[in-house]
């Protein structure tokens, strides 16, 4: 072959070769390509790590955010109390519009148990974050206020008594060594407050009266609440019997303080000299008002002196049983 031809060749197998290489070349462009785009996701790349850093900490505060919401909210609480069926009736209010409010105001869960045959008591339960349980019962003192008071009278200046049940074991650290707690908690809340010595028939729970005006009874519940609180581990090893209302004899007949719950408005004392046990916020002998099967002495009844209430002793004047030095002493 000449050296002619031999150029000829070479020229076409360059020509043929073109095609080929470009082929290559976008190959290798693609491939390029495809490596840039998956680069987008790598770990390895910084400029994408930008986008996956903000989803990250936009997860992790959500995250932290609602880890931080429920380690905010508090424990729930349930203070039950037991109130008359009169009371309970303005607690309710007509269609439940009463009780609606208070929930609505309080933000607590608050029911009042079902009427028994024959009894005179029924059990207020209100639930929820102890503050919106607090206010709630400050709320009820205000509804039964507003029944027994002239309509030009203001609730709020008005006193009405809360009859909390609390169990026999825990007693103790609301009272307080030597009373101190109850007087520490009278102090801060202008309350008065009666811790009853019985405890409920066939229950293992007793009563810590609450005396004072709306606002008292707010700032003297919530305490009461921290205190059972703080002590809450006492109810590992312990059986809580709940207190439920019993029916009467009808000779027993209603207990005196106008059935009961809340004592009587406006300082009347009449009710001290009636035959059953005085039954409402200052009782002279633990207001326990169960009928005569648990009627103390009679040297215990009447204006002066406390078979119940703590301190008793050295309880005011007019029965009232509480300790002596708090507010309203």
């Amino acid at each position: 072959m000449s050296d002619t031809e031999k150029t000829s060749v070479e020229e076409r197998e360059k020509k043929r070769s073109l095609p080929t290489d470009d082929s290559d070349d976008h190959d290798s462009d693609s491939e390029d390509r495809r490596h840039k785009r998956a680069a987008v996701n790598d770990s390895n790349s910084s400029s994408p790590q930008r986008p996956q850093h903000r989803r990250r900490n936009s997860d992790d505060a959500s995250r932290a955010k609602a880890e931080g919401a429920d380690g905010d909210i508090p424990p729930t609480t349930a203070l039950r109390s037991i109130v008359s069926t009169k009371d309970a009736g303005v607690i309710i209010g007509k269609s439940g519009k009463n009780v609606s409010e208070i929930r609505e105001q309080s933000g607590a869960k608050v029911t009042i148990s079902e009427m028994i045959p024959g009894a005179y008591e029924r059990i207020l339960t209100v639930s929820g974050p102890l503050d919106t349980v607090a206010k709630a019962y400050s709320l009820v003192a205000q509804k039964v206020i507003a029944e027994h008071i002239e309509p030009d009278a203001a609730p709020e200046t008005e006193s009405t008594a809360i009859r909390l049940l609390v169990a026999h074991h825990r007693m103790g650290s609301v009272i307080g060594k030597l009373g101190s707690k109850i007087k520490e908690i009278q102090e801060a809340s202008g309350a008065r407050l009666v811790a009853s010595e019985e405890i409920l028939p066939a229950s293992t729970e007793r009563t810590i009266t609450i005396t004072g005006v709306p606002d008292a009874i707010h700032i003297a519940v919530y305490h009461v609440g921290v205190v059972l609180q703080e002590h809450s581990e006492r109810d590992r090893n312990a059986s809580v019997i709940p207190y439920r209302p019993m029916g009467r004899s009808a000779f027993q007949g209603p207990p005196a303080g106008g059935m009961g719950g809340y004592p009587p408005h406006h300082g009347s004392s009449s009710h001290h000299h009636h035959q059953q046990p005085y039954y409402g916020g200052y009782p002279s002998h633990g207001g326990m008002g169960y009928g005569q099967d648990y009627m103390p002495p009679s040297s215990s009844r009447g204006g002066s002196g406390g078979h119940g209430g703590y301190g008793s002793s050295g309880g005011a004047a007019g029965g009232a049983g509480g300790m002596s030095g708090g507010p309203g002493s």
